[in-house]
């Protein structure tokens, strides 16, 4: 049975409308015609990705407040196993990882992260056993918003 972090509600309201604002915000600014919208299912993808009106793909976000300076502080990113149902989608899906102020982020294809070997990482939240796709920084794309 897989260990997973228990959901945190004080966490997610904290970071989980600004990190989808930065990252619609993000999406109107750089991707030609493309909207973002928040899903209006709250278990499901975070965002639901619209071009001439019609469902092209979904977005992932999370809000990273261990990444504080301009540098990301490690030499890959973990993504937890448990966001697997968010990013093996029917359509093309990215995964945004944005740093504590909201100024740079992190955007790859869901298949990057998926394809990532999974590793056990010992947090502040599950001291043993909870697994995260072992992303190397190399494969992802680092933008300011």
């Amino acid at each position: 049975m897989p260990i997973y972090k228990d959901f945190d509600r004080d966490l997610h309201n904290r970071h989980d409308v600004q990190g989808r604002e930065t990252v619609k915000n993000y999406v109107s600014a750089h991707k030609d015609g493309l909207i973002a919208k928040d899903n209006p299912d709250e278990y499901g993808v975070d965002l639901l990705f619209y071009k001439y009106d019609r469902l092209v793909g979904y977005g992932e976000v999370e809000v990273r407040t261990n990444w504080k300076a301009t540098v990301f502080p490690f030499k890959s990113l973990h993504v937890p196993e448990r966001k697997k149902k968010l990013l093996d989608n029917d359509l093309p899906t990215l995964f945004f990882s944005v740093n504590e102020k909201h100024t740079q982020m992190f955007v790859c294809k869901a298949e990057t992260v998926l394809n990532a070997p999974l590793v056990e990482v010992s947090n502040k939240y599950v001291q043993k056993g909870e697994l995260f796709y072992d992303v190397k920084t190399t494969d992802l794309y680092l933008t300011e918003t």
